[in-house]
């Protein structure tokens, strides 16, 4: 933890891999802005994230995205106490997300430098260009509280889990083919069929969406999950998966329509009802 002056402090986490996904739990007394975002070890650590070179970040008081420049972008919705941001970096598409509540709430960034990062040979030029988690906070007067979750527990936003596979056998065969079809570009119907995945067309179908939904293949998604509701149109996890692409792709006719028809399946769906939310605020 880096504190500067009395109304700024930075905390900077680092966690690799091929996702760096965080959830921030805020439980923040008189605050005025939060910012939640990303950054390398040269960025400026006495501004908020995003407003410094070599920093983005996302803030609390507008919603706005901020890349490396005090200039803002449209992106989300404000948040504030007992809200949960998280922050996604995905490092197979190079690109960022974040989510509100569980929520995704779209990419808003799109130029990563993974790959180049790991072909830099030169191993302290590789430690200041690698990316850290950080939130910043310019807060008024009074106590301020932070939990972050870095994977210890589960995350807020589920959909890029395994949580839903109850099988144990099962979700071990779906991962593996999940890990070929993402290093090998195969169709992961095949890649099912081919682990011996004795399950229904249904079952192949829906989680071969959900495979290309968490590598970012939104066009394979979407295909497959028409072709499911077209023989199941009430099948709910069809029409989630369906519809928050489609959200994440800014199409907010044709998510309005899948997430209306959850809520007439089932009036009381949390994730439903906070992205119709999302979707009217859009």
């Amino acid at each position: 933890m880096h504190y500067h002056d009395a109304n700024n402090v930075l905390i900077s986490l680092l966690n690799s891999k091929l996702f760096l996904l965080t959830d921030w739990l805020k439980y923040i007394l008189s605050l005025r802005i939060i910012a939640i975002g990303f950054c390398t070890k040269s960025a400026e650590l006495n501004k908020l994230p995003g407003c410094g070179k070599d920093s983005w970040g996302y803030h609390s008081d507008d919603g706005n995205f901020f890349d490396c420049s005090e200039i803002e972008e449209p992106y989300g919705p404000t948040f504030k106490t007992g809200d949960t941001i998280g922050c996604c970096l995905d490092f197979r598409n190079n690109t960022v997300f974040y989510t509100k509540n569980g929520i995704n709430l779209g990419i808003v960034f799109r130029d990563l430098k993974y790959n180049e990062l790991h072909e830099k040979k030169d191993k302290k030029d590789l430690e200041n260009d690698l990316y850290y988690l950080c939130i910043g906070i310019r807060p008024k007067n009074g106590p301020i509280f932070i939990e972050a979750n870095f994977g210890h527990k589960e995350f807020k936003y589920s959909a890029i889990t395994d949580n839903d596979i109850d099988n144990d056998q099962l979700k071990e065969k779906w991962i593996k083919a999940l890990e070929q079809c993402d290093s090998e570009d195969k169709d992961m119907i095949e890649v099912i069929k081919s682990l011996g995945i004795n399950q229904n067309n249904t079952f192949a179908l829906r989680y071969s969406a959900k495979a290309y939904f968490i590598i970012g293949k939104y066009d394979k998604t979407l295909k497959l999950l028409t072709e499911l509701l077209e023989n199941e149109p009430d099948n709910a996890s069809a029409l989630r998966y369906r519809g928050e692409p489609y959200l994440i792709l800014n199409k907010y006719v044709e998510s309005s329509v899948d997430v209306n028809k959850l809520l007439e399946i089932n009036k009381d769906d949390e994730w439903a009802l906070k992205a119709s939310n999302e979707v009217d605020r859009r």
